[in-house]
């Protein structure tokens, strides 16, 4: 097989789906304005943006209740042709960490499991990329820092090649 380096592993920006602008207000702009990097930081803040999900109990009053998993987005985009081998932990880990050191994935995880939340990064093909995962699935891989071994875990199937087309 002919397996390729070429291809990053990035944190998402704000896009808009369909071809739609992004919401903007005339005053304050997009709505992200309140979570400038360079504003928080100014204060010793950072702001980590992540998807959370309710787990609905089933009777009366439906009340809710937050799941404790939450999900940290990172997109894969394939550079060229080619196939990805994320088998290959070397080349993968060095892909990631370039773009999330691993001090900031050891900050992330020890402020959220502080808060009885466990994160997870999760791993997504970009949308506007022309590959497809095995299956035509959006998700890569999902990874958990293990902080016994100082590394990120695939968690829970088995790490899988992508090349475009397959």
């Amino acid at each position: 097989m002919n397996y390729t380096e070429e291809y990053a592993i990035y944190t998402p920006t704000l896009k808009s789906g369909e071809g739609w602008p992004v919401k903007i207000n005339p005053s304050l702009g997009n709505f992200t304005y309140g979570f400038d990097r360079v504003v928080l930081e100014a204060f010793g803040l950072c702001a980590v943006p992540f998807c959370f999900f309710v787990l609905w109990d089933k009777g009366p009053g439906l009340s809710g209740r937050l799941n404790s998993e939450i999900w940290l987005k990172k997109e894969l985009s394939i550079r060229g042709p080619g196939q990805i081998n994320l088998g290959d932990r070397s080349c993968f880990d060095r892909k990631f960490f370039a773009d999330e050191p691993l001090s900031a994935v050891v900050s992330k995880d020890a402020f959220f499991r502080a808060h009885g939340l466990r994160p997870a990064y999760i791993v997504i093909r970009d949308l506007k990329g022309d590959f497809a995962l095995r299956g035509d699935k959006k998700v890569a891989v999902l990874l958990t820092y293990d902080a016994s071994s100082g590394t990120l875990q695939k968690n829970p199937s088995p790490w899988k090649c992508c090349r475009p087309g397959w």
